[in-house]
């Protein structure tokens, strides 16, 4: 025999939240609030759906009459960033590790249904240092982070090599570079061996 069908009431706080009942593969029964929405009696999951807010489900146990049945949904928050030079169009943006949108280019990567609390946002080109922040993004709350990248420092250097003996020939790491007085550049950093043979 079909079971017994009971109006309740779903609320949500906020309101205009889109209502399932048990799952969100089945049809929606419409947008709260509901008023005397006809439900079978017993176990149910109510889930509420709002965009810039985390889905919420409320387990209940349907059985009086026009029983309100309300959510309190929490907001979400979003994260905004924007080249703010020439540096950073082109680069490419992760939040918490994961690559967002295309890359930076005349509009913003934008991530939206964030979780509150705080986030690593990391923003990377190949030749620039690499913009490294993090953020606490409150619920409801837009963060906007325009980013500047700068050329990457050479890794390199130069090491002036003069002697009492001029035209001595000068070998840096086994390897012959020219004769002093002379200017060896492009030097990786670290520890070298500078060696002179008159």
């Amino acid at each position: 025999r079909a079971q017994r069908e009971v109006p309740i009431n779903v609320e949500s706080v906020p309101a205009g939240a889109t209502v399932y009942i048990d799952s969100t593969d089945a049809n929606a029964i419409g947008m709260t609030p509901r008023r005397n929405l006809r439900v079978s009696a017993g176990e149910h999951v109510i889930i509420f759906r709002l965009h810039g807010y985390e889905e919420a489900r409320l387990s209940v146990n349907v059985r009086r009459r026009r029983e309100t049945f309300r959510a309190v949904l929490r907001a979400l928050g979003s994260i905004e960033v924007s080249p703010a030079n020439e540096g950073a169009r082109g680069a490419t943006v992760r939040i918490d590790g994961v690559v967002v949108g295309e890359a930076l280019g005349g509009s913003p990567v934008h991530l939206s249904n964030i979780q509150p609390g705080r986030h690593q946002v990391r923003v990377e080109r190949e030749g620039y240092e690499i913009f490294e922040q993090w953020v606490d993004v409150r619920g409801g709350q837009l963060v906007r982070m325009p980013v500047s990248l700068q050329e990457a420092r050479s890794n390199t250097g130069s090491i002036l090599v003069a002697s009492d003996v001029v035209g001595a020939a000068v070998f840096l790491d086994g390897q012959p570079r020219g004769n002093s007085p002379t200017l060896i550049e492009d030097v990786s950093t670290g520890t070298h061996s500078v060696e002179l043979r008159a």
